[in-house]
């Protein structure tokens, strides 16, 4: 599988945080290839995968955001019932069980 480094920012979970940081990308020329938001009493931990890596980074940094950066496995899917569960067998049977692989990005 492909490997790529993820951008993780920890920030509190109200409205419009979310919407910030994707503008603070998008005003860059950043795409987000792929994002995942998870909360947990009241502070999020947004995860990114990002067309420029670099890029990312500074305008994140400029902006004041706490930026760190997680090496992460990812797989474009097909998009048909059944795949992901295809991923995650096929995950078992060569790393493990993908359930403990907490923090992991799949482009789907």
């Amino acid at each position: 599988m492909p490997k790529a480094t993820q951008l993780v920012l920890s920030l509190e979970s109200k409205p419009g945080v979310l919407a910030k940081v994707c503008r603070t990308l998008a005003n860059a020329g950043v795409n987000i290839t792929a994002l995942y938001a998870g909360e947990a009493a009241g502070r999020g931990k947004i995860r990114l995968l990002v067309s420029d890596r670099a890029e990312a980074v500074a305008a994140l940094k400029a902006a004041k955001y706490r930026v760190s950066e997680e090496p992460v496995f990812t797989q474009v899917l097909e998009n048909r019932p059944g795949m992901m569960a295809e991923l995650a067998e096929r995950l078992v049977r060569h790393r493990g069980d993908p359930e403990r692989r907490h923090g992991r990005a799949v482009r789907l």
